[in-house]
């Protein structure tokens, strides 16, 4: 969930506290930046994470001051960049600019890798439109519950969404709230087609996926859109398809009444990926139907923050049911599931105590993922903590507790005279180390003037 974009510039002196990403500000301590995994030394631009040339900061503080400046939007700071008024960004690189930032004789394009993050789509289990449609979801325990978001789930193809849609293959599918980059992975495919109810969908190639959809979403008549038809008419909530045409039919007699009831879907349209996530999203569950079901409302995260994020007694909890979601996460581990989903910080819903802005802001809501999340957040050993992570991530699968789709692949762009670059595990070039021992490559000099580290003013290498 990120709020403003920040960057990084060593443009000015001023006394001002060394802090990471602004994204990170929302999060709880097991949220932080994280830091690479080798041996103390002097850091150098451009190499692998695991490459043994990047390494911390080795002599301490090499940065006296920073100017940090923040962004409603990344293509903002990205002009800003181009305009040689930052030395360093702090996300990551659309892929159609690759070629251009990697020509660039004064930029610096990090290696890539897979990002600490997910991208997916939350449902909110405290909406009444579920109920409305005849299945009350329980937080997420409901059977009915669990068959139409199957259902819901069979329509992306979140390989074939990675490679075709504008992430043009700079990305990897989840099947798991956490991104591969961390430790545990995810679940393994046999335990990903495990979590299908109905047996005869069990031979899947991906999490409720059982072929390749070309664009990322399930079209009419192909093996998965049956699927998704198959699992509407098991929940039970009045929809028929008479004729196992792979169609649900025009005459259901629960259809008028989920028409009259749609789901109210919150779609980012500041992220080019989420919004062709959410656009596509609409379109296959409108086809699904049959019907306009999905009422959409686009915005940034300024605009749809009211809604998602804000609950009783600060603001409505009734107001939205589908979020196209995204999550920045530090750190080499899948900690982020405790806090962002157990049931203990879903307001009062389930326990726990009243709170308008709580992480765990869909109120999902699910004992035996809780005890498992609960167990892992507190273990001392790795070992423990990786069966009860994979453990967890089995039971929201089996829930289907919400659609991760896709983590990004990472490259930071900074400028070539920024020296003391460090490429953080999973964050790349934005983390604590880089701010810390950040400083004027001596050794560079820019083919455009404008490019240089501080703008001039530390040319002299002040930093």
């Amino acid at each position: 969930m990120q709020i403003l974009l920040i960057g990084f510039s060593c443009r000015k002196l001023r006394n001002q506290v060394l802090r990471p990403s602004a994204i990170v500000l929302v999060m709880i301590g097991t949220l932080l930046l994280a830091v690479p995994w080798s041996q103390p030394g002097r850091a150098v631009s451009g190499p692998p994470v695991d490459n043994p040339s990047n390494i911390w900061a080795p002599y301490g503080p090499n940065v006296k001051s920073l100017q940090l400046n923040y962004y409603t939007n990344e293509a903002t700071e990205f002009d800003d960049f181009q305009l040689g008024h930052l030395d360093l960004t702090d996300w990551p690189q659309d892929p159609t600019q690759y070629s251009t930032y990697d020509s660039s004789p004064d930029f610096v394009l990090s290696q890539a890798q897979g990002q600490f993050g997910m991208f997916g789509i939350d449902f909110n289990y405290g909406a009444s439109t579920w109920q409305s449609w005849g299945c009350d979801w329980q937080h997420g325990n409901s059977p009915c519950g669990i068959e139409v978001r199957e259902a819901l789930a069979h329509l992306i193809d979140r390989s074939s969404f990675v490679t075709d849609s504008a992430l043009q293959g700079a990305g990897q599918a989840l099947s798991d709230a956490s991104p591969p980059a961390k430790d545990p992975a995810g679940s393994t495919l046999s335990a990903q087609c495990s979590w299908e109810t109905i047996p005869g969908f069990r031979n899947c190639n991906f999490a409720f996926q059982l072929s390749s959809s070309p664009g990322g979403f399930a079209q009419p008549g192909t093996p998965d859109f049956c699927a998704a038809v198959a699992h509407l008419v098991r929940a039970g909530i009045g929809l028929t398809n008479s004729t196992n045409s792979c169609v649900i039919d025009s005459n259901s007699p629960g259809l008028p009444n989920i028409i009259s009831h749609p789901i109210r879907f919150m779609i980012r349209s500041d992220d080019p990926f989420r919004y062709a996530l959410g656009s596509g999203m609409m379109n296959a569950i409108n086809q699904l139907f049959g019907a306009i079901v999905v009422e959409p409302t686009f915005g940034s995260i300024a605009q749809l923050r009211p809604t998602v994020f804000i609950s009783a007694p600060n603001g409505l909890t009734d107001d939205w049911d589908m979020y196209t979601f995204g999550w920045n996460l530090g750190g080499p581990f899948p900690d982020h599931l405790y806090p962002l989903y157990d049931g203990v910080f879903a307001s009062n819903m389930c326990g726990g105590q009243l709170n308008g802005q709580t992480l765990n802001y869909g109120f999902l809501c699910i004992p035996s993922f809780d005890a498992l999340a609960s167990a892992a957040a507190q273990t001392p050993d790795i070992n423990t903590f990786r069966a009860d992570t994979l453990a967890a991530f089995n039971e929201m699968g089996s829930h289907v507790a919400n659609l991760p789709v896709y983590a990004r692949g990472i490259r930071i762009a900074g400028l070539r005279s920024l020296a003391g670059l460090v490429n953080g595990r999973g964050v790349s070039y934005s983390n604590f180390w880089t701010l810390l021992y950040g400083h004027n490559n001596t050794a560079y000099t820019p083919a455009n003037s404008i490019y240089k580290f501080g703008g001039g003013s530390n040319a002299a290498g002040i930093f």
